[in-house]
């Protein structure tokens, strides 16, 4: 009796899986649409938008559970969300956008978010390596400094183009937005309902992020995953998917531009807005973090985020190739921890 209630148990896992698919694959797309608009109507480059409002909304998974985690005194989990979906955000989630269409930048526009994304991930291996934790008022100091960043993005962009210029995105002209992501519709909306339908798109997905989750994790929990891996992995893997989803539709519309701010505003959320925020409502000690994440997990971010950055400051370009082989990297580093975690 037992083993067929287990299995209505996984088989409504499942299907909590696939409805949290659906929603996050709407949602990233309405997304997309109405960041594109919004950033056409204020002249401001979609680069600029991905890196804020579009990574503010896809790391809402990732603060609800890192925040809930840390609460029920498990900082661990916080912690293995943060670093395994940063490190998803770049080998999955940006391979997989360079594997549907290759990723054109210019490199000048992303030079200062991409040396940001690495300081900040140095910062965050270098206090871990620390011992202190993350004390409240480091958390702060993380908040402050992700406010200000944004607030000089957003300035030195207005000011640095022209009214001529500032309808240009890091890949594609914005007069070209509506026929090239076939939202053509949406640029003619008034901006209120653009904004509408920015926040239904973020809701949606950070809702259908949160059911993907919770099924994931009940069915993890009846096939017997250990615990330590499905934070790493799973976890990890569902709260980076409103990226993989509002990338993935970007890079389909060759919106360039929004793939890789989303991802390198998304990865200095992760680390600044959601630790530094959990560290403020709650201070992190330094023993309660997973000696695991410091010995392995932390070099693995840290190394992938220097030659994610090597890549679009040397090229510019992420191809086909290269977008498979960091979905292989990626696939690799899950069958690590498989192995890392059970031994």
């Amino acid at each position: 009796m037992e083993q067929f209630a287990s299995l209505d148990i996984l088989f409504l896992a499942l299907s909590a899986i696939g409805f949290g698919i659906w929603l996050l694959i709407r949602g990233g797309d309405a997304t997309v649409d109405a960041a594109t608009a919004i950033a056409t109507k204020l002249h401001i480059p979609t680069l600029v938008i991905g890196f804020t409002i579009v990574a503010f909304g896809t790391s809402l998974p990732e603060l609800i559970v890192s925040i809930n985690a840390n609460f029920k005194d498990s900082p661990g989990i916080a912690f293995g969300n943060v670093i395994g979906s940063n490190i998803a955000n770049i080998l999955l989630v940006i391979g997989a956008a360079a594997a549907l269409s290759p990723v054109i930048v210019n490199r000048k526009d992303i030079k200062l978010d991409t040396l940001k994304m690495v300081l900040v991930s140095v910062f965050l291996s270098a206090l871990l390596l620390s011992g202190i934790g993350i004390p409240a008022f480091v958390g702060l100091i993380m908040v402050l400094a992700l406010i200000g960043y944004v607030g000089f993005q957003y300035w030195s962009s207005r000011k640095s183009l022209t009214p001529s210029s500032t309808a240009t995105t890091t890949a594609t002209p914005a007069s070209d937005i509506s026929t090239e992501t076939g939202s053509n519709d949406e640029a003619q909306q008034p901006l209120w309902r653009c904004v509408s339908t920015l926040l239904f798109g973020l809701f949606a997905v950070a809702i259908g992020a949160d059911i993907l989750v919770r099924g994931a994790i009940v069915a993890s929990s009846i096939i017997g995953i250990p615990e330590a891996v499905v934070g790493l992995s799973v976890i990890a893997f569902g709260t980076s998917l409103p990226e993989l989803a509002t990338s993935v539709a970007a890079a389909m519309k060759k919106q360039a531009g929004i793939v890789v701010g989303n991802i390198l505003g998304s990865n200095v959320f992760n680390i600044l807005l959601i630790l530094g925020v959990m560290s403020i409502l709650k201070p992190i000690p330094a023993d309660a973090i997973n000696p695991q994440l410091i010995s392995f997990d932390i070099w693995v971010m840290v190394g992938v985020a220097i030659l994610f950055a090597l890549v679009l400051l040397l090229r510019g370009k992420l191809g086909r190739m290269t977008g498979i082989f960091m979905i292989a990297g990626y696939t690799a580093y899950i069958v690590a921890l498989s192995y890392i975690y059970t031994i």
